[in-house]
């Protein structure tokens, strides 16, 4: 059994490992896709509506993670892979058995948000934040434990990388009806 977050920030490819996850029969969940996990709130953690297709000063904002969903995610998902991001989420890595974080050249991040489905990103600003931001994160994020998992290869050999790190991958398989 096992509790396991894959986290980058905005472009590093979560999403993609998600669904290839998924497409494995693995229990996957993308954090986005979760009914009130996540919102956007003021310093004072008042909810707030965010245009997420212009730069979002971090500074002033914060895309939180609420502790009493994730826990009831947390509680329902004995075996889980949680794919996602949140401005607070270093404040509950002790939740999961293993952190992995997605890495990437700061080239491949660029191309990867100027080529994304989503706008979150592609403003020139809100990139150059997100490029930053990344190698920031990830060297915080490793200082607490995570494991680090490059993804300039395909996405097959990037689930495959987290799949290695797995004591017991007969617990984590799902059955599919």
């Amino acid at each position: 059994m096992g509790k396991y977050l894959i986290t980058g920030r905005g472009g590093t490819g979560k999403s993609s490992v998600c669904a290839m996850l998924e497409s494995r029969d693995y229990n996957a969940v993308d954090s986005d896709t979760v009914l009130g996990l996540a919102r956007s709130e003021d310093k004072d953690g008042k909810p707030i509506n965010i245009d997420w297709s212009h730069f979002v000063d971090y500074e002033t904002v914060a895309f939180n993670w609420q502790p009493a969903v994730l826990r009831r995610l947390l509680t329902v998902n004995q075996n889980v892979f949680l794919c996602g991001s949140a401005s607070n989420q270093l404040e509950f890595h002790d939740l999961f058995d293993k952190v992995f974080v997605l890495t990437l050249t700061p080239e491949t991040h660029r191309n990867r948000l100027q080529h994304r489905d989503s706008e979150y990103g592609k403003d020139p600003t809100m990139q150059a934040y997100l490029l930053e931001e990344q190698q920031r994160f990830v060297r915080q994020a490793l200082t607490i434990g995570a494991i680090a998992i490059n993804t300039e290869g395909t996405i097959e050999q990037t689930a495959d990388a987290i799949l290695e790190q797995i004591d017991d991958l007969r617990t984590m398989a799902i059955q599919r009806g």
